[in-house]
């Protein structure tokens, strides 16, 4: 009987959790898988607007994708180090810009290094529109 009370409570948790995760999603985002080198090697974006495809990344270094100034760069290249060095997540905010207009909009990303058995770093990044 206790057991049946206990999968139940377990069961309402898990339900519970996993509707307020989806309401969290709602928000667009933009993701990449990249290597060692920053090299993107995979991406996911949902309820995202990109004035870049997405695809157009594959196989190339984010930083010399990126159109971003020489201080964001420098926000972002630290953002990889501090993720790696620390172990845990950093978010960097910059913002990108479109040569032949104004700029695009300020952006937040969150930067996870993921160590493989080789002792390098990947890193997966969580792209979103910075609060305004």
């Amino acid at each position: 009987m206790k057991v049946d009370r206990v999968l139940i409570l377990l069961f309402a948790i898990g339900a519970t959790s996993s509707l307020m995760s989806m309401e969290k999603e709602k928000k667009g985002h933009l993701k990449f898988v990249l290597d060692h080198s920053t090299c993107v090697t995979g991406y996911a974006k949902h309820n995202m607007d990109c004035a870049v495809k997405p695809a157009k990344f594959l196989g190339q270094n984010i930083l010399d994708v990126l159109p971003v100034d020489k201080e964001d760069r420098k926000v972002i290249e630290r953002g990889f180090f501090d993720a790696a060095e620390k172990k845990e997540p950093v978010k960097v905010t910059y913002t990108l810009k479109d040569p032949n207009t104004s700029e695009i909009g300020s952006f937040v990303a969150t930067i996870t290094a993921l160590k493989t058995k080789d002792k390098f770093y990947n890193y997966f990044i969580k792209v979103q529109e910075a609060k305004k």
